[in-house]
């Protein structure tokens, strides 16, 4: 919802809010309210917005994420789930689109690994690291064993 004085203006339903989960995640659209307020007062086009809402964490938007991690040319990836990041989405499922996005820019099968968690995929990194190497970690949830 839009709001400017009295005149109000639906830009999009909460259903079509992927990290809403349908209404499901009121905090995920409290979030994505702010964000979008945050961008509309930042000079961020109404389309832009609404089309960043509907397409969040969608399968295209994790396959970019994978040519992303591939553009840094990373001669190893170990992917994970993260439970408590699911969104709605079966166990699997994103560490195998981020597989298909990595494959797509061109970083071989081989140089992929999937790990159970995020300290197994630690295990995973620590076991063919050389001195000299650089490894990069996204820790969400097990930040202070990571660490």
């Amino acid at each position: 919802m839009h709001a400017v004085g009295e005149q109000r203006e639906r830009w999009i339903d909460a259903d079509a809010i992927a990290i809403g989960l349908h209404g499901a995640a009121g905090y995920n659209l409290a979030n994505a309210a702010g964000a979008a307020a945050t961008a509309h007062a930042l000079g961020v086009p109404r389309e832009a917005i609404v089309t960043a809402l509907t397409e969040f964490d969608r399968d295209a938007t994790l396959r970019a994420l994978g040519h992303e991690i591939a553009a840094m040319a990373p001669d190893h990836v170990v992917l994970h789930d993260k439970p408590e990041y699911l969104r709605g989405r079966r166990p699997g499922e994103v560490p195998a689109i981020l597989q298909q996005g990595l494959l797509e820019a061109g970083i071989a099968t081989e140089a992929i690994e999937h790990a159970a968690d995020e300290l197994a995929a630690i295990a995973c990194a620590r076991a063919w690291t050389r001195p000299g190497d650089l490894v990069a970690v996204f820790a969400h949830t097990e930040r202070t064993p990571v660490v």
